[in-house]
């Protein structure tokens, strides 16, 4: 299967906490390359632990990161599609840090080929 990407730019006024910019990531990220699927789990792999956390546990006691975490499983809902997420450690997801830092200015930058991978990878083995 083809490797899929996205990613882009924060605008200034979108800068904000790391997680925060994370959970983001994760909801731009399926929202352009899941919107067709339907009926599917998807496993989320990051190195961010408090966007891991945030998945697996289905919100926070943060009231930024709650409504983000909402927000991703309110789009899932309306695909029928379940969640769950997994650490990838930092040293690991080199391609989604290079994708991050490529062209864009330092740290204005966003990718979501972690979130993107896992997706692909998940929908690829799951029989239709």
């Amino acid at each position: 299967m083809e490797a899929v990407k996205t990613g882009g730019h924060w605008a200034h006024v979108e800068l904000d906490h790391i997680n925060s910019l994370e959970l983001k990531g994760i909801l731009l990220g399926l929202q352009s390359l899941c919107k067709d699927r339907t009926g599917s789990h998807i496993r989320l792999c990051s190195d961010n632990a408090t966007a891991v956390a945030c998945t697996n546990h289905c919100g926070s006691m943060r009231p930024t990161l709650q409504a983000l975490t909402e927000q991703i499983f309110e789009w899932a809902a309306s695909q029928g599609i379940s969640l769950s997420a997994a650490h990838v450690q930092g040293v690991s997801n080199v391609t989604a840090d290079m994708e991050s830092k490529f062209n864009r200015e330092p740290g204005h930058g966003y990718s979501t080929i972690n979130t993107i991978w896992s997706a692909i990878s998940a929908i690829a083995t799951i029989a239709d």
